[in-house]
Formats: structure tokens, sequence, C-alpha cells
């Protein structure tokens, strides 16, 4: 990816059949917004190291378009009960709002633009 050797979970590729991907918005301070996309940069051995040009070079794209990915991640849940606003993406009650509901499907990306 992008020049960048990555390593997918021995869980996701050797013992799952099927992934459910459970996320949080939030900002963020490189990507602007985090959810279901940038989720995924916990799926791989070298996340730290895809935070550059704002998480597109490599990045967010590229995770998810690895095969096993698309392949096995079958439903999205987002828990945006409470978001993390302006501050993200630590956690600081000073910038956490309500916003009150639990999205699902199964398609990650309209939820990069936040109604």
């Amino acid at each position: 990816m992008g020049g960048l050797t990555s390593r997918v979970s021995r869980i996701l590729d050797e013992v799952t059949t099927s992934m459910i991907n459970i996320c949080v918005p939030k900002t963020h301070g490189g990507a602007v917004f985090t959810n279901a996309l940038k989720n995924h940069y916990g799926t791989v051995d070298n996340p730290g190291r895809m935070h550059g040009n704002n998480c597109t070079n490599p990045g967010i794209p590229e995770v998810n378009a690895i095969p096993i990915i698309r392949k096995k991640q079958k439903l999205v849940v987002s828990d945006a009960l409470l978001m993390v606003i302006e501050a993200g993406p630590r956690w600081d009650r000073r910038f956490i709002r309500p916003f009150g509901g639990i999205l699902v499907g199964t398609d990650p990306v309209p939820w990069t633009r936040w109604p």
C-alpha cells in the first residue's frame, strides 16, 4: 500500500469467517472525521505509519481495499450515542456531545459523510 508493507491481523485472516465493524464517530486532527473506514487502522500491524497526508498516502482507501477486509466485513455498527467533536480523537468530556443514535448498515462509505 503506497510503498508500505502491512500485515492484516491473523485473527481476521485465519480465524474469522466474517466481521462486524463497530465504530465510534469522532473528529480527528489529520483525517478530520473518523468512523467505519478509519476503524480498519486497527486491522493492520502498522497504523502509525499511515497517518501522513491526512491519512491518505497510504491510508484509509488502501486499507479498506484489502481484499480480505472487503470480503469479511458484513456489517457496520456506528455507536453515535455520544460523539467527540473539535478536539478528537481523544475522549475529553469537554468535547463530547450527544447525537443519540446507533447507525447500522452494510456499506462503510456513507459513514464518511455525516448528516
